[in-house]
């Protein structure tokens, strides 16, 4: 099983954030945007108070901009069977780093991490990494990247 520090390493995401040293983020916006966002699944209200309108979107498929943004996830986030769970977070610079377990239904479970650049308190940009796990993978994947 690999700690934080492997999982990033081997998913290339250490140049990344390694990269976002130099401008500070507030981590309490962070907080406050996955509650919104993940826990309450209130998109509109998430994206209106914490991402830019030209917000860059770095998702195959996805338009740019925090109403095309919204347009997607607002369906995706209001299906009952679409279940997304913070499991940690990761700030350095400005970027920030959250570690989601999905769930669709019954018969789909990933590992997703979204990535935001911060500027001036607003997310600017976005990427993510996404991974299917087996159900023997998804009984223990997450234990150990829980802070």
């Amino acid at each position: 099983m690999l700690d934080r520090k492997q999982f990033l390493s081997l998913a290339g995401i250490m140049p990344l954030v390694a990269a976002g040293g130099a401008q500070a983020m507030a981590p309490p916006a962070l907080d406050m945007f996955c509650t919104l966002f993940y826990r309450q699944k209130q998109v509109r209200a998430a994206f209106e108070r914490y991402v830019a309108a030209d917000y860059i979107q770095h998702s195959n498929g996805m338009a740019q901009g925090r109403e095309a943004a919204i347009k997607v996830l607002e369906p995706m986030f209001a299906r009952p069977e679409f279940l997304i769970n913070p499991v940690s977070t990761i700030n350095q610079g400005a970027l920030s780093i959250v570690m989601l377990d999905v769930r669709v239904g019954t018969g789909i479970r990933a590992a997703v991490m979204d990535i935001f650049r911060w500027q001036d308190g607003l997310i600017r940009e976005h990427w993510d990494l996404k991974q299917e796990l087996t159900a023997d993978q998804a009984a223990t994947y997450f234990d150990r990247l829980r802070p």
